[in-house]
């Protein structure tokens, strides 16, 4: 069984991607924990803003996976420094 916190996230550019931080529930039929065999097709460039659309899944030991589970990743640059932030912090 496998569910997500949601099916579109935001991230900072540069910030690491953990798909980990967005899964409610990842586990087999008796219960036991699947998180460490959690997956997903698909790229997320954390360096170039853009979406990115990938699919998470996990598996258990003898190899059955859950359904795929979409999850829309957007990278976003920071908003570009004003003259106004420029000589703060000195």
């Amino acid at each position: 069984i496998l569910k997500l916190t949601t099916d579109h996230v935001t991230i900072d550019l540069g910030t690491e991607f953990r798909v980990r931080n967005y899964i409610k529930e990842c586990h087999d039929a008796q219960d036991n924990s699947l998180l460490e065999r959690l997956s997903y097709n698909g790229s997320v460039d954390v360096w170039n803003a853009g979406d990115y659309s990938i699919e998470v899944y996990c598996s258990n030991e003898e190899g059955v996976y859950s359904k795929t589970q979409p999850l829309l990743v957007t990278v976003v640059a920071p908003p570009p420094e004003t003259s106004a932030d420029a000589g703060q912090g000195q």
